[in-house]
């Protein structure tokens, strides 16, 4: 594998700027990176020069709230964060895009399938949030962070959860780029949680007419969810374990990952025989 470079930029929209990475040749067919929150393009780094090495545009994106793009002034439902990717690959020159998605990037792409079939030729998504009513009234209410003395305590909390999902041995660099995502995220590292808590994700697959592939592994937060999400999704979707892989997925096996991910969008933009 070559490294292709990884470019940095901004692209302004009405609500502010989106910070983007882009990589790979600018005739190849465009590939959208979303990630989960609160994370950043970052959590893809690894295998952004995969998807590049194989020919695809890659656009791996910043939500807005997160990373280094502007909040949106209001608070963002999925159809928001849609909107503004689109908006964001009107201002790329990009007409149609396959999507790949990790938890809230995964909401969001399937959105963005929903809301345009025409662009999107195929959404990959790692974890699909089709929970039950307890769970989704969690994330919908979940609070921003208070930056006072308890400040600590809650980024420890989250560091002894979030390490529970890690891949052992694999955790260092994984952890500790996580948790600078979740410091960065500031008074908006709720916002995409809020936004997939208060959206129906049956109404959204009920509604999906693009070929899509769930992906998910044993160790998977998201596991049960996304099985029992397949079990009654349309024709269209599709279905892959990895077996004992979990959250890190895109760090702990990069090359396998990218290489089910390509298969599947290839196949999904060939002309029908």
């Amino acid at each position: 594998m070559t490294t292709p470079t990884v470019t940095k930029h901004y692209v302004d929209l009405e609500h502010g700027q989106l910070h983007v990475r882009l990589a790979g040749p600018d005739d190849g067919p465009a590939l959208l990176l979303i990630h989960q929150v609160p994370s950043s393009s970052q959590m893809w780094e690894a295998v952004i020069p995969r998807f590049a090495d194989r020919g695809h545009r890659v656009i791996a994106v910043d939500l807005p709230g997160y990373g280094m793009s502007d909040p949106m002034p209001t608070a963002p439902e999925l159809e928001d964060y849609a909107a503004v990717l689109f908006a964001a690959l009107d201002q790329l020159g990009v007409v149609r895009v396959a999507i790949v998605g990790h938890h809230t990037g995964s909401s969001v792409g399937v959105a963005m399938s929903v809301a345009d079939p025409s662009r999107v030729t195929a959404v990959a998504v790692w974890g699909y949030a089709m929970v039950d009513p307890e769970h989704a009234a969690v994330l919908a209410s979940e609070q921003p962070p208070v930056f006072d003395d308890t400040y600590v305590d809650d980024v420890a909390d989250w560091w002894h959860r979030r390490k529970r999902w890690a891949t052992p041995g694999n955790d260092g660099w994984v952890m500790a780029r996580s948790l600078m995502e979740y410091v960065v995220a500031g008074h908006h590292r709720p916002d995409g949680h809020n936004a997939v808590g208060r959206a129906d994700h049956r109404a959204l697959l009920d509604a999906v007419t693009v070929p899509v592939l769930f992906l998910t592994g044993d160790r998977e937060m998201l596991d049960a969810d996304t099985r029992s999400a397949f079990e009654v999704a349309p024709p269209s979707v599709e279905l892959y374990g990895f077996g004992d892989e979990g959250i890190d997925i895109a760090d702990d096996i990069p090359e396998r990952f990218a290489a089910v991910v390509h298969e599947f969008v290839a196949k999904a933009a060939a002309p029908v025989a």
